[in-house]
């Protein structure tokens, strides 16, 4: 299998596993672009469709009750005025190297995708 798709065929399989039949939320703590378009064809919805509304009404109560402490203890910011990029944000202080993610946002950016 070709490592551009591992992530899609992972999420797919979750999907239909029997752990997942009652999941009616999906999140995703990431900024690297494989797991966001993992995270995108796994919920099959249009951006454009997606309720922003509960997102700021639940999202508070979604990371407090997470069994990951760096998750719980999260500082999440919504839907701020004085953010012109950024919709949504949760500091975990959590260190990544976003190296990789960032080369591979390049790679895309150069190709139009």
């Amino acid at each position: 299998v070709h490592q551009c798709y591992i992530a899609t065929q992972l999420s797919q399989s979750l999907k239909f596993h029997a752990l997942f039949s009652c999941v009616d939320i999906v999140s995703l703590v990431s900024s690297h672009p494989a797991a966001c378009n993992s995270l995108a064809k796994y919920a099959a919805a249009n951006i454009k469709d997606v309720d922003l509304g509960f997102i700021c009404k639940h999202a508070n109560g979604i990371l407090a009750s997470s069994l990951i402490s760096y998750l719980k203890a999260a500082q999440l910011t919504l839907f701020e005025d004085n953010c012109d990029t950024t919709i949504s944000s949760v500091f975990t202080k959590y260190y990544v190297d976003n190296t990789e993610p960032l080369a591979v946002l390049s790679h895309c950016k150069e190709k139009d995708q």
